[in-house]
């Protein structure tokens, strides 16, 4: 059941995303591997890509925040409700990516038995050095691999709530031009 539904989403997924590729040039915020670096809506907007040769910079990405924040407070009213529904895209796809990372790793550990594991390898090394030096290799392995799966929880987490807060706070993200020397706006 959750293997179907977990498919239908990513078909609706993958629509989303060709959909919008194919209106501009073609920006991407995810590298060859398919790790997620930004959002699609966010490569088009800003013209950002990622690509293995060049990563993009947090000056990229400062810039591009600026951008989104000045075309949602633009004194346009049509231009600025336009920017804030792409920005609502923006967060979509924010959100999507974090259910991802959540419902593959919940997959990844819902079907091991990591203390049945533990205890299984323990019992075979029996003393003997040799198992034990393996056992704890394995042990150390999931472990590694356990500790990159909370990064990536993390990350998604620390993406949800610096988007949102960038959309929160967009006239303090702005343009620069508009602040004097204090960092009082004018």
């Amino acid at each position: 059941m959750m293997n179907k539904a977990l498919k239908v989403f990513l078909v609706l997924l993958s629509g989303i995303f060709f959909s919008g590729s194919v209106r501009a040039e073609f920006a991407t915020g995810t590298d060859d591997n398919g790790v997620f670096h930004f959002p699609q809506e966010m490569a088009s907007w800003c013209s950002l890509n990622f690509s293995n040769d060049k990563a993009y910079t947090y000056g990229d990405v400062e810039k591009c925040f600026k951008q989104m924040c000045n075309d949602m407070n633009s004194p346009k009213a049509t231009e600025a409700a336009k920017a804030k529904r792409r920005f609502e895209e923006v967060m979509k796809e924010i959100w999507i990516n974090a259910f991802i990372i959540s419902v593959e790793i919940k997959q990844k550990y819902a079907n091991t038995k990591l203390e049945d594991e533990a205890f299984e390898t323990n019992e075979e090394a029996g003393g003997q050095v040799r198992n034990q030096t393996t056992g704890n290799g394995y042990a150390t392995e999931i472990l590694h691999t356990m500790s990159h799966d909370l990064k990536r929880l993390r990350g998604a987490a620390f993406d949800l709530k610096a988007y949102r807060t960038m959309g929160n706070y967009c006239d303090i993200f702005g343009d620069d031009k508009k602040q004097d020397k204090g960092g009082v706006q004018k």
